[in-house]
């Protein structure tokens, strides 16, 4: 297989998004998940084509246009889905690529891990209150316990008075 076949091949393994524009900012690579991001049906083919036909170009003319600028990047939102892009220029400023990383699963993941959180705080303190009712409860009933032996022992000693407490 020669270089070329390979690296397409590469490309379309990748889970992150892979666009790639010369310095007029027209297409020259876009790989599958760069198409889903982007909402571009695979019958289209974009390469060829001025990149603001599927996306802002303004990063691209960031680093384009401004020679201290190697690279740039943010958060975009396509759709449903959150990306995170990075904008890179070659050294020579005659490829500019943008790899996007879809940012929405790691968002669900840590939005339930967040909940199982927020619900293990509601059980911890719901157990911190059950902990202290049973405690109070237990103090009453100890209280009560020693009243009751103190009262039943008076009520011995008025009911049978020659009698000696047989209990202590």
């Amino acid at each position: 297989m020669n270089d070329c076949v390979n690296e397409a091949k590469i490309l379309e393994l990748i889970p992150d998004g892979i666009v790639a524009v010369d310095q007029d900012l027209v297409v020259l690579q876009i790989n599958r998940a760069a198409r889903r991001f982007l909402g571009i049906p695979e019958s289209a083919d974009p390469v060829g084509m001025p990149v603001a036909g599927i996306m802002a170009e303004s990063d691209f003319l960031r680093l384009r246009d401004d020679a201290e600028t190697r690279q740039t990047g943010g958060i975009r939102l396509m759709g449903d889905t959150r990306l995170e892009c990075s904008f890179q220029s070659s050294p020579e400023r005659d490829l500019f690529v943008c790899v996007m990383h879809d940012l929405t699963l790691l968002q669900e993941q840590n939005t339930g891990l967040g909940n199982h959180l927020h619900a293990a705080e509601l059980a911890d303190a719901l157990c911190e209150k059950q902990l202290r009712l049973v405690s109070e409860i237990a103090g009453l009933l100890g209280e009560s316990a020693v009243e009751m032996q103190a009262a039943v022992k008076e009520l011995k000693q008025a009911v049978l008075p020659d009698r000696k407490d047989q209990n202590g």
